[in-house]
């Protein structure tokens, strides 16, 4: 008989009875035991992140970006690890059933959230960089630092003043940033108009 057709006396006959003990230990050990091991690595790891950075002088974009994600970071691992934790343990507290429904639950999926949507800010802004220096000779962008390699000094203050020179607008999200207001990208308008909205679809081909 196939195990699909199968009820489910049929399938603990042929399988066999779990292991309520073994699952029991092994949540335990896997969502209890070992999630409090790394989230307090996390949780120091995080707090040393944010003192470090905190403390230096004049924090460019790129270090108040790392700071907010450890500042998250740590959000989520206090929130989403005490979830991990309880469910595990399975210990009452009237503290977390009071911080349960208003702080550690929504806590956790907002911190989540903002965590993924800041390793894309990061990724975002040295792209920009990336695209704008990529095809000048003699410069290299790693990260957030820009390499300059010349023969001599005049080549170098030239080599300077093109990197300047790119780096006075940036283009994101169809619009161009600079020091004067923020304008449309002409050819993110171009591709826009260029598309035609006056076909009729023919909604036949997908509704029944």
């Amino acid at each position: 008989m196939s195990s699909r057709n199968s009820s489910i006396e049929e399938l603990r006959d042929i399988c066999g009875v779990p292991n309520e003990a073994l699952r029991a230990s092994l949540e335990i050990w896997a969502d209890g035991v070992t999630v409090s091991a790394i989230g307090i690595f996390g949780l120091v790891g995080n707090i040393l992140s944010i003192l470090t950075i905190s403390t230096m002088n004049r924090l460019k974009l790129f270090y108040k970006l790392i700071l907010t994600l450890a500042v998250f970071d740590l959000m989520f691992i206090t929130c989403g690890g005490l979830l991990m934790v309880q469910q595990a343990f399975q210990f009452q507290s009237d503290i977390y059933n009071a911080l349960f429904p208003h702080i550690i639950y929504p806590g956790s999926g907002f911190s989540m959230t903002a965590s993924l949507g800041l390793n894309a800010s990061a990724n975002e802004f040295c792209m920009r960089g990336d695209t704008a220096l990529e095809d000048l000779n003699g410069v290299k962008k790693v990260v957030k630092d820009i390499l300059i390699f010349a023969s001599n000094p005049e080549e170098h203050i030239n080599r300077v003043k093109l990197i300047l020179v790119r780096c006075e607008s940036v283009k994101s999200a169809g619009f161009i940033a600079s020091s004067n207001p923020i304008s449309l990208d002409p050819e993110k308008s171009r591709s826009r108009r260029s598309i035609s909205f006056t076909e009729q679809f023919d909604w036949s081909q997908i509704i029944p």
